[in-house]
């Protein structure tokens, strides 16, 4: 059986086939939740409530081959959940942005970097601009969801990239001034 037909059996209520689902995304789902919370504990119990949530509502699914990225956008979307209870945002204005060279905001040097190169370097990044360096640049979100979903303005969004994308560039250039 493929994922589609798992699906279209949990959808008929299957329970093999929801545990047959649980196995294939979990942990894709967990390293998802990490990259967003960063404590592992934390990511745990929201994948599990995402998986609850999506076992809950797989009736709804119209589309059995959209289950992982609509599982994902669950599990991003109760990280945020999580997140939005216990983070303190400060809002930036324009005039406390940050000056960076246009070149370094522009220059996706970062996607050059092995990933697991990258997330190292992204695990040391301050909490907001690792939340928003993830969400826009690995998870694909704009800087409006975030900022919907966040409660927080465009503005902070794209600052906090801006910030993020400039501490990696730094911190890969002096790594590899290091290892080079």
């Amino acid at each position: 059986m493929n994922v589609e037909d798992y699906v279209k059996s949990a959808q008929n209520g299957d329970e093999i086939s929801l545990g047959v689902l649980y196995k294939l995304y979990s942990k894709a789902m967990l390293n998802t939740s990490i990259r967003i919370l960063k404590e592992r504990h934390q990511a745990e119990d929201v994948m599990q409530d995402a998986f609850i949530n999506a076992f809950r509502n797989i009736g709804k699914l119209k589309d059995p081959k959209s289950f992982g990225g609509w599982l994902k956008r669950i599990t991003i979307n109760e990280s945020l959940k999580h997140i939005k209870k216990s983070f303190l945002w400060v809002e930036v204005s324009e005039e406390m942005d940050i000056q960076v060279d246009s070149d370094a905001i522009e220059d996706e040097w970062w996607k050059d970097f092995e990933f697991t190169e990258l997330l190292n370097l992204i695990d040391i990044l301050p909490s907001g601009c690792r939340l928003i360096f993830n969400l826009f640049a690995i998870e694909s979100l704009s800087h409006k969801q975030i900022s919907d979903r966040l409660n927080i303005s465009e503005s902070t969004s794209k600052t906090q990239y801006r910030r993020a994308k400039q501490m990696l560039r730094n911190m890969a250039l002096s790594q590899r001034k290091i290892d080079g």
